[in-house]
């Protein structure tokens, strides 16, 4: 939306100085030059907010901690219940060998299955109302590894199946246990 603005602001002023009859040759260049100056600064103000939006974007080493685990620790191919589809290309970016759970829009896991795509849903919501959520990630997911954000965290430690395997800002890695 941001690179529309310019165009749009030179075309309202244009629209603005011809109905509010600015242009007469008596003030055309005063005019023109308070109309450049409020060009210049609004773009100074645009260009700062887009600057400060880039910078304040994710890092890159999100999930480095989780995904550099994971790769020690789990089989080639092996998938890994990430909830959160916008957390995939940094889990895929430090750990490649695994595979996920979500990685596109949760529109197309409906789509391929509307049953884990319910439970992925459940997960994220309401983990409250689940019961052995150990048994979802194993069964449904074919997993032995669960994602989440720190949120939840609370809920998921009631659940008796998983273990807390490693906690960062970003999120945490849950195992589930051997005997569930």
């Amino acid at each position: 939306m941001i690179e529309y603005w310019i165009p749009a602001t030179v075309f309202a002023t244009a629209l603005l100085s011809r109905n509010l009859n600015l242009m007469t040759d008596a003030t055309w260049g005063k005019n023109l030059i308070v109309a450049a100056c409020f060009l210049l600064a609004l773009s100074y103000t645009k260009t700062i907010k887009a600057k400060l939006i880039i910078d304040s974007g994710n890092n890159p080493d999100k999930f480095k901690e989780i995904s550099d685990f994971l790769a020690l620790n789990t089989e080639q191919d092996e998938i890994i219940a990430n909830l959160y589809w916008d957390d995939f290309p940094f889990l895929y970016f430090h750990n490649p060998k695994n595979r996920y759970l979500t990685g596109l829009d949760p529109n197309f896991l409906y789509y391929a299955s509307p049953k884990k795509s319910r439970l992925l849903e459940a997960l994220i919501q309401n983990p409250e109302v689940l019961t052995k959520i150990d048994k979802i990630v194993t069964t449904e997911f074919q997993s032995r590894y669960l994602i989440t954000h720190t949120e939840n965290k609370e809920v998921f430690l009631k659940s008796p199946g998983l273990t807390l395997q490693l906690e960062t800002p970003e999120g945490i890695l849950w195992k589930v246990k051997e005997d569930s």
